[in-house]
């Protein structure tokens, strides 16, 4: 039976439209906050893709943009969530009572809303998707294994997934210190050199878990700085009018939202220190695509690989992006866009 709450939605927000061209941007209301939603892409395919975004606080927009977009919109709807507190996502609630429980209450609330809107009179067999980077990582098996979602999904794509953060930051360490090694054993300049010492030193002290959440930050950073010095990731830029376009058609301040990301983040990430879904894989029972970067610091490619046997469903797939760091959607965005596509089947 349809809730109350969802039926106001429905009627606030439209009803589903006949089956082509979606272009959609409304609010969800849960409790003291509201949403921001936009479904955009080919209603045509009937598989529709929750796309929950890394940060955690920075929101749906840059994935929206990125060079692989246009193909995955061609051939799928993608429906870009900005979480509680991120994007333009608007609310009440204090920084500080954001939890990873309450996101994902608000991602389960959001599928019940797409499956109403989208999928309930519509003809064929609808597919729904949940597909995660990142934080999204970990914000996906939450949801996965803490709700009936499973049971509601057609598959799970996990794309440089932080489903396990002790996991992540001792491998980031462990990664960074072989690729430091490696670097300054060639010929480097000067500063690249220094930069890479740098690098070197800070995952030298890094302990094997994280001791707080600013040894985690620290290394992160690390991270980041080594992705930038490596020449075989060639990061793609946003297009300048598509973001245009897009600033233009948000309801709230990017930069606004922007500066307080990082207050969001925090007591996401210091809660989430100690958390760790690795062993609940082995409760994974739908089809899961497991997307890395060889490069990817951030989120080691060695956690996608620690999972992929664990899974219990019967379809597992990973792949690994060889010329890609954390953001593959932008520096292999065709390649990438192919195997989400070629997984859920909407390949042209």
């Amino acid at each position: 039976m349809r809730s109350p709450k969802l039926l106001a939605l429905l009627v606030a927000t439209g009803c589903a439209p006949d089956p082509g061209w979606i272009d959609d941007r409304f609010f969800v209301r849960v409790d003291d906050a509201d949403l921001y939603v936009h479904a955009v892409g080919n209603g045509m395919s009937n598989r529709f893709v929750l796309f929950l975004h890394g940060g955690p606080g920075g929101g749906s927009g840059g994935y929206e943009l990125s060079p692989a977009a246009p193909m995955l919109h061609e051939n799928l709807v993608m429906v870009y969530l900005d979480q509680r507190g991120a994007g333009a996502s608007e609310g009440r609630t204090p920084v500080e009572d954001l939890t990873l429980d309450l996101l994902t209450s608000d991602v389960s609330t959001v599928m019940e809303v797409i499956e109403l809107k989208y999928m309930a009179d519509r003809a064929g067999t609808p597919e729904l998707w949940l597909m995660g980077h990142s934080w999204g990582g970990m914000l996906g098996p939450s949801v996965l294994f803490e709700t009936d979602a499973q049971e509601r999904l057609s598959g799970w794509i996990e794309v440089a997934g932080a489903h396990d953060i002790p996991k992540l930051h001792a491998d980031s360490a462990q990664m960074l210190l072989a690729e430091a090694e490696l670097q300054l054993e060639g010929n480097v300049d000067e500063d690249t050199r220094e930069a890479w010492q740098e690098i070197q030193a800070v995952a030298r002290r890094a302990d094997p878990t994280p001791r707080d959440l600013d040894a985690l930050l620290e290394l992160n950073q690390a991270a980041a700085d080594a992705t930038d010095l490596i020449e075989e990731v060639d990061f793609q830029a946003l297009d300048g009018g598509d973001l245009m376009g897009w600033l233009l058609g948000r309801s709230t301040s990017w930069a606004t939202n922007a500066a307080a990301a990082p207050k969001v983040a925090y007591p996401l990430l210091e809660e989430s220190l100690d958390r760790s879904w690795s062993e609940r894989y082995r409760d994974l029972e739908i089809p899961t695509l497991l997307i890395s970067g060889r490069y990817d610091f951030v989120v080691p490619p060695t956690l996608a690989q620690d999972v992929q046997l664990r899974i219990a469903s019967e379809r597992v797939e990973s792949v690994v992006f060889d010329n890609s760091a954390h953001m593959p959607m932008f520096s292999e965005p065709t390649a990438y866009a192919q195997t989400v596509l070629d997984f859920v089947g909407s390949a042209p």
